[in-house]
């Protein structure tokens, strides 16, 4: 999963993808990491919380869209994280982990 994450990362700083295109997703991640952080790994995620997830689905697509290039990546393995792996809260606290090793590497290979 790191490795993986760091080949995006490396991927979406040569396609020109911004630090702050992705930090748009990425706060939604991280506001919903510290309101699930309290509870136990195994347990589901609350209604709203998984709403608020599978929203950053469409909000993804709409900034592949709209910018293109690497965002088309993102969107689409994200997206596809969001259904198909995260079912509980250690499911979400491991997609937020990726989230985050992306967006450090893409900063790391020089993401502007």
């Amino acid at each position: 999963m790191v490795l993986f994450g760091e080949r995006l990362g490396a991927y979406l700083t040569l396609s020109g993808v911004s630090t702050s295109q992705i930090r748009k997703a990425y706060g939604v991640v991280k506001n919903l990491d510290m309101t699930l952080s309290t509870l136990p790994a195994d347990a589901e995620m609350d209604m709203y919380s998984y709403r608020q997830l599978l929203l950053l689905k469409p909000r993804l697509a709409y900034a592949a869209k709209k910018e293109g290039g690497g965002m088309n990546q993102l969107s689409e393995i994200l997206g596809k994280a969001i259904y198909e792996s995260v079912k509980s809260v250690g499911d979400f606290s491991r997609f937020s982990q990726f989230f985050e090793a992306i967006l450090a590497y893409h900063k790391a290979y020089g993401g502007k």
